[in-house]
C-alpha cells in the first residue's frame, strides 16, 4: 500500500483547506473591488486618463493599500515560517527580467487601456450582463493570452 488512511486523510483536509481559503481570499478580494468602485470602467479610465481636470487617484490609493499589505503580511510570513503553508519553498524573489515578460506587461497594459478593465475586477463582471460586448471580447482575448 502506497499511502496510509491517515496520510490519505491528512492530504485530503489540506486540499480542502487550501481551497477554501482561496475562496475566502477570492471573496475579500472581489469585496474590495466593488467597495473601491474598482468594477466601474469608468473609475479605472479616469485613472488612466492624465488630464489634470478629470485625473481620478482613487486607484492610485487602492493599489497603495494593497502593496503595503502585501509588504507587511508577506514579510510577517517569512519571518514566523519557514516556508509556504501551501507550497515546499517561497518563490524566487529575483526572477529575470526578460523579453517574454517585457511583451507580456506591454500587451497587458494596452489592453488595460483599451478596455479600462484589469483582470481580477473582469472575473467579477463576466456574469454581470452591462457590458455583454465588452465582456466577450476580453474573454476571448484573455483566453487566446
Amino acid at each position: 500500500m502506497l499511502f496510509s488512511s491517515k496520510q490519505l486523510k491528512q492530504e485530503f483536509f489540506f486540499i480542502i483547506f487550501e481551497q477554501a481559503l482561496s475562496w475566502i481570499v477570492g471573496c475579500i478580494f472581489a469585496t474590495g473591488l466593488c467597495f473601491s468602485g474598482m468594477l466601474k470602467r469608468n473609475k479605472i479610465l479616469g485613472f488612466l486618463n492624465l488630464n489634470a481636470k478629470t485625473w481620478d487617484p482613487s486607484l492610485l490609493f487602492v493599489l497603495a493599500t494593497a502593496v503595503g499589505v502585501n509588504i507587511i503580511l508577506f514579510g510577517l510570513a517569512k519571518l514566523i515560517h519557514k516556508k509556504p503553508i501551501f507550497e515546499k519553498e517561497f518563490p524566487p524573489t529575483n526572477a529575470p527580467i526578460d523579453k517574454k515578460l517585457i511583451i507580456g506587461g506591454i500587451l497587458f497594459g494596452i489592453g488595460w487601456g483599451l478596455g479600462g478593465i484589469c483582470p481580477g475586477p473582469v472575473m467579477s463582471l463576466l456574469f454581470v450582463v452591462v457590458t455583454p460586448h465588452l465582456s466577450l471580447v476580453w474573454s476571448f482575448a484573455f483566453i487566446i493570452g
